[in-house]
């Protein structure tokens, strides 16, 4: 999950489930992504945080908003 921008650094935690537990870990967004294209896990980004990056939204056209973590 990439959870928060400051100063033009994205910060993310790495979430693990294991046996109904989910354990969180501070890590570099490229390692969450890369990890999450590897197993095919989805790759969460907060919505503020969406909202203020430099990506235009028009370039996210089909991209699948899910808002369970806020």
């Amino acid at each position: 999950m990439i959870d928060d921008k400051v100063d033009r650094v994205y910060y993310a935690r790495l979430l693990v489930r294991k046996d109904n537990n989910i354990m969180q870990f501070d890590a570099r967004p490229s390692d969450c992504i890369a990890l999450a294209l590897r197993v095919g896990a989805p790759i969460r980004i907060k919505k503020k945080v969406l909202e203020c990056s430099e990506i235009e939204m028009s370039r996210l056209e089909g991209a699948r908003v899910m808002n369970i973590f806020g």
